[in-house]
């Protein structure tokens, strides 16, 4: 009866039913926040690196900074490739 081989040949589209008193809602909510509250206080070269031995120290490690280390840390070279300290921030 229906078809391209009809008289005129028809589309025949066939939607979804609907039921009797049903009610389907989806709700999608995003919320964002982009301002910083608090900002963490900065260490020094120097700190660090005797915080870092002190924290090993008491988990039964060694340290990882020596004494020469420490000094090297105090000198604020920033050009110093292995005991660099500058204060980026400022």
């Amino acid at each position: 009866m229906y078809g391209p081989m009809a008289s005129d040949g028809i589309i025949f589209i066939r939607t979804k039913r609907g039921k009797v008193n049903e009610r389907i809602l989806t709700v999608n909510a995003e919320q964002g926040l982009s301002v910083i509250d608090r900002f963490p206080e900065w260490t020094t070269g120097v700190d660090y690196a005797k915080l870092n031995n002190m924290a090993r120290e008491n988990d039964g490690m060694t340290s990882l900074y020596s004494a020469a280390d420490i000094t090297a840390y105090g000198k604020k070279d920033p050009n110093d490739l292995y005991h660099p300290n500058a204060n980026f921030r400022i």
